[in-house]
């Protein structure tokens, strides 16, 4: 006998990263869905698409977080952050805190964000992604 009203618990979305509009922008990321393994790393990481050697270095903070790669969110760092972002907004990632995780998403948000990562170039598409 098969019952209609039981629920699939892997049917459960995981809540992606707010945009600055408080919204999230991704479809279908790639951590969507319970059934898959929570250890296995983005594509764009696995593949080498996406390291932090694409970023440069914070010149302004030579102990930033990251790696020496973060720029804060305020003062002469988010300056930095600004300037680059009117040329090319396609260069800014923003490190997000969601739900006590990190999570990496493309271009400048305002929401939850812990700083900012600028590309050495236009960095390559990839999808938010969570850290650990």
């Amino acid at each position: 006998m098969s019952n209609k009203n039981t629920k699939d618990s892997k049917s459960k979305p995981v809540p992606t990263p707010p945009t600055q509009s408080g919204r999230s922008t991704a479809k279908n990321p790639p951590h969507a869905g319970r059934g898959q393994n929570k250890n296995r790393l983005p594509s764009q990481i696995r593949r080498g698409l996406l390291s932090m050697k694409l970023f440069r270095k914070n010149h302004l903070d030579k102990n930033a977080a990251f790696d020496g790669h973060m720029f804060e969110t305020f003062g002469p760092e988010y300056k930095t952050v600004e300037r680059i972002a009117k040329k090319d907004p396609k260069r800014i990632a923003t490190l997000l805190d969601c739900d006590g995780a990190i999570w990496i998403a493309r271009g400048r948000h305002w929401v939850n964000r812990l700083g900012y990562l600028i590309g050495k170039q236009k960095l390559p598409p990839f999808d938010d992604f969570k850290f650990g």
